[in-house]
């Protein structure tokens, strides 16, 4: 809520303690959690439009999941939003890899495809399954 009202202090504050906690709960499989509070952090800075607050929390989820297409897809949809459309192609094209076995109708497969289409010279290298 905070991200959203503009209020980014308090919101980093907020996910920063969030992390920590997530940290002292240790690994489970499945995770005592929903989704990792870096992921959701960046979920949130997406939503209030905060593209590089976004990246930065995505970029951090990678570090604890390393090549998980969930904050690949973020990394795309951050850089997409602030109008970097050579590293948004990239950064669509690490997320289609590491999806690459995905049911290839869900939206953000079908949503990278579509940037990849329409930014012509990154979608020709991106192969995607039959």
């Amino acid at each position: 809520i905070q991200a959203g009202q503009g209020q980014a202090p308090e919101a980093r504050k907020l996910f920063s303690a969030a992390q920590l906690q997530e940290q002292q709960l240790g690994y489970h499989e499945p995770p005592l959690y929903i989704r990792p509070a870096s992921e959701t952090a960046g979920a949130s800075w997406l939503a209030a439009g905060n593209w590089s607050a976004a990246e930065s929390a995505y970029r951090e989820a990678l570090l604890e999941r390393p090549n998980s297409g969930f904050p690949l897809y973020g990394i795309a949809l951050a850089e997409e939003g602030s109008g970097q459309i050579a590293a948004a192609a990239v950064a669509y094209r690490n997320f289609l890899s590491a999806w690459r076995s995905a049911d290839p109708d869900l939206p953000q497969l079908q949503h990278a495809r579509e940037f990849l289409a329409a930014h012509p010279g990154g979608a020709a290298r991106v192969m995607m399954r039959p």
